[in-house]
């Protein structure tokens, strides 16, 4: 999910803490907001690998969501934050508890960003694959809002944390459970209406009765919309010739933009385009075709000597265009 997001269930996970652990409901003066400040950095820590931007995007998209995302990340992350808590506030037996708490913040947020369709490495050391649910947009305005309400209610005094979180995640659950569950029922209504293609993607939109879908046949991609149960704006793309074996593309698999995103996407494919000045390698990842555009890749250009001009790697759209992983 988007940072802001993350911020504010570190938040709301303060709340549901202060209802449900007695420990900190009986010591309000010892945790207070040094305590709510502590989760909220837990529940933002996994994304402290944007220090990586320091190296160039190309590194920051091979190495986001990896291994600060892991599982042995899961249980470092709440270290520091419970020590540094325990020191700060002199309640040494409160370490515990924060540390508890801010493992639950740092699974919250891994969990959060596989429900999304751009995935995590959530499994690392075990396994690089990327799980992806494709349930949840990047920024969940259906979340977001009663999750923001509920912590202004708490935070001005006017509402006691039980029941109101409780409830609150009781509620987040059964959606998250119920958008699943859409997703699956729209990617099986997908599938018979394609005749079973090889890989299927379905990814949702802002709107909750709308979806974005990539599918893969032998000779084209397919994409589209799913709204209400039907299948609208229906594009196909042609594969065209096999470009495993140009030069190029062999010349442009040796760049860090390129190398970064094949580490990343999971149904590649590759275009060739040409003009007086020279010529692109176009790489694109199909599971993010929205629509009739391929946002997100990586590009090289080469000159008519064949020499690499320049390399670009990442997204191509505003941040409230499709897709919105």
């Amino acid at each position: 999910m988007d940072t802001a997001s993350h911020v504010l269930f570190g938040v709301t996970l303060a709340g549901l803490a202060t209802a449900l652990d007695p420990a900190i409901a009986a010591e309000p003066g010892a945790f207070g907001g040094a305590w709510i400040a502590s989760l909220v950095v837990a529940s933002h820590a996994p994304d402290f690998d944007i220090i990586a931007r320091l190296k160039g995007q190309a590194a920051y998209i091979r190495l986001h969501r990896g291994i600060s995302h892991s599982i042995p990340a899961w249980f470092f992350w709440p270290l520091p934050i419970a020590l540094l808590y325990a020191a700060a506030s002199g309640f040494a037996e409160a370490a515990l508890h924060v540390y508890a708490w801010a493992l639950a913040a740092v699974v919250l947020h891994v969990l959060l960003d596989a429900l999304n369709g751009y995935g995590v490495q959530c499994l690392r050391p075990f396994s690089k694959r990327w799980v992806h649910l494709d349930a949840l947009t990047l920024f969940d305005p259906y979340l977001f809002v009663p999750h923001l309400g509920a912590a202004a209610l708490w935070l001005a005094g006017a509402v006691a944390p039980v029941p109101l979180f409780p409830a609150l995640y009781a509620a987040t659950a059964f959606y998250v459970g119920w958008r699943i569950w859409r997703q699956r029922r729209r990617l099986r209504l997908l599938r018979e209406a394609l005749g079973g293609p090889a890989s299927c993607y379905v990814t949702p939109c802002m709107h909750l009765w709308r979806w974005s879908f990539v599918a893969e046949r032998e000779d084209a991609f397919v994409s589209g919309f799913i709204r209400c149960g039907r299948i609208e704006d229906s594009v196909e793309i042609p594969k065209g010739e096999p470009l495993a074996d140009h030069p190029l593309v062999e010349a442009s698999k040796r760049t860090e933009a390129v190398r970064s995103f094949l580490a990343f996407a999971q149904r590649a494919h590759v275009f060739i385009s040409e003009d007086d000045s020279g010529t692109v390698v176009a790489w694109r990842d199909m599971r993010f075709r929205f629509g009739r555009r391929l946002p997100f890749g990586a590009d090289v250009a080469f000159d008519r000597q064949r020499a690499i001009v320049s390399e670009r790697i990442g997204w191509r759209k505003k941040a409230w265009e499709g897709p919105y992983v």
